[in-house]
């Protein structure tokens, strides 16, 4: 038997009619015991009792002995000739009837649907499951014109404007195809009795594909695939859960440590911990400070260790190397600075020099400790991008290494921040005081070729980070208190990659508490997947904001703290432990669920920074005091 034969079999035994009975049957779907027709005796008791329907053949096809006049409602519509070589059926006349044609059967009462093509009714039957009868029907309804003439309005007008007219399209492609091919395949749908035709809206059409399964299959699909990526939907059940698991962990942050007094107080810019930490070595903590240098502390019991100064300049930013206890900064003599942190040595043992009179005010160190790079000042029309090789070389034991080269033409003004990817050894982030966020591959030769992207905050970046899975969405902070958050994942695509741009945060946000002066910086919680803004006021209060695509979200606030503006975090992902410093010139170390300390709040330390024109300087008074004004 040939591959077409066998084709042709397995199509045959498809439509026996006996399979789709049995499982109505299975189903709970029962035909009701059809009525004896009225005595003959009475013949206008027979015609009521006998009336056919409209749809029934008999009413088709000419009665023997009777005129030639108008033909009954739906007796010629729709009835396609069968197949060319007998390998059909005609449409409309058998379609859905059984191939012998017995007594005339009682008419049907109830309010059941009618086909409008040929007057036909479905048929009573009795229902022994009504919860799968019911969601059988539900299902045949969203496969109707009246579910489709409602569902794309409704999502086009209030969600998504661009998915709902990619569904339309598909829609018509999937009915057109579907249409076409009944009207080649021709399959009759099947024959009652002894099927129980319950819905005959249809039965004018060929059975053979379904539209309703063809739509319904590509519709749910296609919105899937259409908004993966485009909208943050939460699959994990437990995602709830997790969210209020992470407020109450939030919520519960206490102090746990101060720092110890200093002899010169000064405003804490930055902090950075040691990511290279041993059982049997103490944990440290970085700390830029205002006149210029920078503080090794140990971390849990927040003691001073050693100073490191960058004279005859000064220190901008602060960062441990991510395999050693190497801390690096960039200064403004035109150098980037590395000292062993746990040496007492006043002199770096390693020195990245710059290019004659750069200044630097940002820098970062890749994932792998391999690549620098350093931000300028702009001098003349120049504002750099500058590298270097950061491994030792066995054959150099130079303490000096010169930069790998410069990236010019790509930001017009100060560089105030480089953010390497947390992961790619290749991929840095700059943000400039010209507004611009730039992403480059590094990787790639040349500087036009390493541009990967390009997005516009409108304004001073003063804060720039990494967030979202893999690292592949981008924050960004602005001097005047403006967030930006770009998704990398939608670069190839037509979506837009803003995901949220909110010029002023102080005038959007809504806290449950207190007022919001300042942001600070950017917090990604990679057990949660969720990027966390944090904010605070000029008395020292620290707010907490979840970052969703239709704004920000108060999550807590932290009291107690400092007694002014604080100007720097840092988050320890392994303990869920946060360090804060600000203008007060206290370290505060806090931790969920630890026994609060009483402390008394340090003044406010108010001095003359020789830096204070190049860090962010908030007014005393609150944004909305000022507002009001």
């Amino acid at each position: 038997m040939s591959l077409r034969q066998r084709l042709a079999q397995l199509a045959g035994w498809l439509q026996e009619p006996q399979k789709v009975a049995r499982f109505q049957r299975l189903c709970g779907v029962e035909a009701l015991p059809r009525r004896s027709a009225a005595p003959a005796t009475d013949p206008r008791g027979d015609e009521k009792a006998e009336a056919p329907l409209a749809g029934d053949a008999r009413r088709r096809e000419q009665q023997p002995g009777a005129s030639a006049g108008p033909q009954p409602p739906g007796s010629d519509r729709n009835q396609c000739p069968a197949k060319p070589g007998g390998g059909g059926a005609p449409n409309g006349v058998r379609n859905g009837l059984a191939t012998e044609l017995g007594p005339a059967s009682p008419r049907r009462v109830g309010a059941l649907r009618r086909n409008s093509l040929t007057g036909e009714e479905g048929e009573l039957a009795h229902v022994s499951n009504w919860p799968l009868y019911y969601l059988f029907c539900f299902g045949t309804e969203l496969g109707n014109e009246l579910f489709y003439i409602l569902f794309f309005p409704f999502w086009i007008w209030n969600l998504d404007p661009l998915v709902g007219r990619k569904l339309v399209v598909i829609w018509v492609l999937v009915m057109y195809l579907g249409q076409c091919t009944k009207d080649i395949i021709r399959w009759p749908r099947p024959a009652s009795p002894p099927v129980v035709k319950l819905e005959i809206f249809y039965n004018s059409e060929y059975s053979m594909p379904s539209t309703h399964a063809m739509s319904g299959t590509a519709i749910p699909i296609s919105m899937v695939l259409l908004t993966y990526g485009r909208w943050q939907i939460l699959l994990r059940l437990d995602a709830t859960p997790d969210m209020e698991k992470i407020e109450e962990q939030f919520a519960n942050l206490n102090i746990v440590k101060r720092s110890s007094e200093t002899k010169e107080p000064t405003y804490l810019l930055g902090i950075d911990t040691s990511k290279a930490v041993q059982a049997e070595k103490e944990n440290l903590v970085a700390v830029l400070c205002s006149n210029g240098s920078i503080r090794i502390y140990d971390k849990e019991r927040l003691y001073i260790l050693r100073e490191f100064s960058g004279y005859p300049g000064l220190l901008n930013g602060v960062k441990f190397a991510n395999s050693c206890d190497s801390v690096y900064s960039s200064c403004t003599d035109g150098t980037v600075k590395c000292w062993d942190a746990r040496l007492a040595s006043e002199k770096p043992v390693q020195l990245f020099q710059g290019y004659p009179s750069n200044i630097f005010i940002s820098f970062d160190i890749n994932c792998n400790d391999h690549v620098i790079c350093a931000g300028t000042e702009k001098v003349d029309d120049d504002a750099l991008l500058v590298f270097w090789d950061a491994r030792i070389n066995s054959q150099d034991l130079s303490t000096t290494k010169d930069p790998l080269g410069a990236y010019s033409e790509t930001h017009s003004d100060d560089v105030t921040q480089v953010c390497f990817h947390p992961n790619n050894p290749n991929m840095v982030v700059s943000g400039s005081t010209d507004g611009l966020v730039n992403v480059f591959d590094i990787s790639v030769d040349n500087e036009e070729d390493a541009l990967v992207t390009t997005c516009n905050s409108v304004s001073s970046v003063s804060c720039i980070g990494w967030s979202g899975k893999d690292y592949k969405q981008i924050y960004c902070m602005t001097h005047d208190e403006g967030f930006c958050w770009w998704d990398l994942n939608h670069l190839d695509t037509d979506e837009p990659i803003t995901c949220l741009n909110i010029q002023d945060v102080r005038e959007v946000v809504n806290l449950k508490e207190g007022i919001l002066d300042y942001l600070i910086g950017g917090l990604y919680h990679e057990k949660m997947d969720k990027l966390f803004v944090v904010g605070g006021t000029n008395t020292g209060i620290i707010h907490l904001m979840s970052c969703t695509i239709s704004g920000l979200i108060h999550v807590t606030s932290l009291h107690g703290g400092h007694a002014a503006t604080v100007r720097s975090f840092s988050w320890n992902m392994q303990d869920d432990s946060m360090l804060t410093g600000g203008e007060d010139a206290q370290l505060l170390l806090w931790k969920p669920g630890a026994i609060g300390k009483t402390f008394t709040k340090k003044d406010s330390m108010k001095i003359a920074s020789s830096v204070s024109q190049r860090v962010r300087v908030h007014s005393n008074d609150s944004y909305k005091r000022r507002k009001k004004q």
